[in-house]
């Protein structure tokens, strides 16, 4: 079984990184493992429709309205958020999903990669 990274940029794993609470993000740690995408994306589509301002700003509603099929080849695939949003929605099932989970930031807080993936 493997893992396929179905986005558009390599996902960087680090390990020992230790959670900052003042800033909510993961820093320090080496990096472990970096996951090449695999060159095939798994799509999802939103719609958004304008609803009333708050306090002068204008808000939007937003509906998943379709979604790229789950693959079925016994491997697990890292998706974005909005994928994994739309086949929850259409009540598949997302057993096989990945997302990533715990922001690690360098020392000038840019987001350099992920501590854990997340099962979904």
């Amino acid at each position: 079984m493997e893992i396929i990274n179905n986005t558009p940029h390599a996902i960087n794993i680090y390990s020992g990184s230790e959670f900052d609470s003042k800033i909510r993000k993961y820093r320090g740690g080496s990096l472990e493992r970096t996951i090449e995408p695999s060159g095939s994306l798994l799509n999802a589509s939103m719609k958004e429709i304008d609803d009333e301002p708050i306090n002068g700003i204008m808000t939007k509603r937003s509906s998943i309205i379709s979604a790229d099929p789950i693959p079925d080849d016994g491997n697990y695939h890292i998706v974005s958020q909005l994928y994994l949003s739309a086949t929850k929605q259409s009540g598949w099932d997302t057993s096989n999903l990945l997302t990533i989970g715990g922001a690690v930031v360098d020392d000038a807080g840019r987001t350099i990669g992920a501590s854990f993936l997340v099962r979904n």
